[in-house]
């Protein structure tokens, strides 16, 4: 029963992690997964999306980008001072 627990936890910390990595968030995933192993799953999925988007359109834009790809207007990222 307890190797049986042993992997359900590991497959919550691994599955945790493997969601928050897109989203930026990896060693978030693993603490959640590995202080709720599979609880974590849950709350990782509620947790924000920290990569930039066009404030625009919403869609997903590179940090570094001044133009958004999909709309071709200026992201909220290029008025930052120093960038």
């Amino acid at each position: 029963m307890t190797g049986f627990l042993a992997v359900l936890w590991l497959v919550g910390i691994i599955v945790s992690m493997l969601i928050s990595i897109p989203r930026g968030n990896a060693v978030i995933g693993f603490i959640v997964g590995l202080l709720l192993g599979p609880l974590g799953i849950l709350v990782v999925l509620f947790i924000s999306d920290r990569r930039p988007r066009c404030m625009h359109c919403k869609q997903l834009v590179e940090a570094d980008d001044v133009i958004c790809p999909h709309c071709r207007k200026e992201t909220r990222l290029s008025r930052i001072p120093g960038r």
